[in-house]
């Protein structure tokens, strides 16, 4: 039986506060913090490989919570409305793109058009969270409201994301945003299991800031 994901976060928490072991740091103009979350996913195209990682300052897994316990479920709901929707969360996404003959570890510039890229070529999107209010749903399952939000799609922008280490499990490195003043370093951890939520965050990680509100 899966462990209750409250248990789960406290003991990162625990661990993080012991031990000040983060998957990377993020940088923006107003702030800095430790990143929480750093995970990616291989995807293949015509004439590429591509890579899609997922940084955010909350804690998430690559898959959606699911726990037969509503009272389990509800916890778990409200932990990831904190992580992705709280005031002050920040959230980054990095696509990469490369030639099937070359190495991951390199140097992957914004890329300027939508073609495929001559070589390595990256685009990422930002979002921080600047203001945001408590909300409880008729069950009385507490969550965040959005209400002020920062987004940015770098693309066609001076900027980079420097990839150190890659290997099928491990990718490391740090990105710098220059035109919005957000930088970073990661390493991320490759989703080998359902990717749902996952997938939710990096098509938009305040959608799930309804998730704990649902009936």
């Amino acid at each position: 039986m899966r462990r209750p994901a409250h248990r789960h976060v406290s003991s990162f928490l625990v661990l993080f506060g012991l031990t000040g072991c983060a998957p990377g740091s993020i940088r923006w103009p107003t702030g800095s913090d430790f990143l929480r979350t750093a995970f990616y996913v291989d995807e293949a195209g015509a004439s590429t490989r591509n890579k899609v990682v997922l940084l955010s300052t909350g804690i998430f897994d690559c898959a959606l919570p699911s726990f037969d316990d509503p009272q389990l479920q509800a916890e778990a709901l409200a932990e990831l409305t904190t992580g992705a929707c709280r005031e002050d969360a920040r959230h980054v996404v990095l696509y990469l793109y490369k030639e099937p003959d070359l190495s991951w570890r390199g140097t992957f510039p914004l890329r300027e058009t939508t073609e495929g890229p001559e070589g390595r070529a990256a685009d990422a999107a930002y979002l921080g969270v600047e203001e945001a209010v408590a909300t409880t749903s008729a069950g009385l399952v507490p969550g965040y409201q959005p209400i002020e939000v920062t987004r940015y799609f770098a693309h066609g922008e001076p900027g980079e994301v420097q990839v150190r280490h890659a290997d099928d499990s491990i990718l490391s490195g740090h990105f710098d945003l220059q035109e919005h003043h957000i930088s970073g370093s990661f390493r991320a951890e490759r989703c080998h299991q359902d990717a749902a939520l996952f997938e939710l965050l990096v098509s938009s990680p305040i959608a799930s800031c309804t998730l704990a509100l649902e009936e």
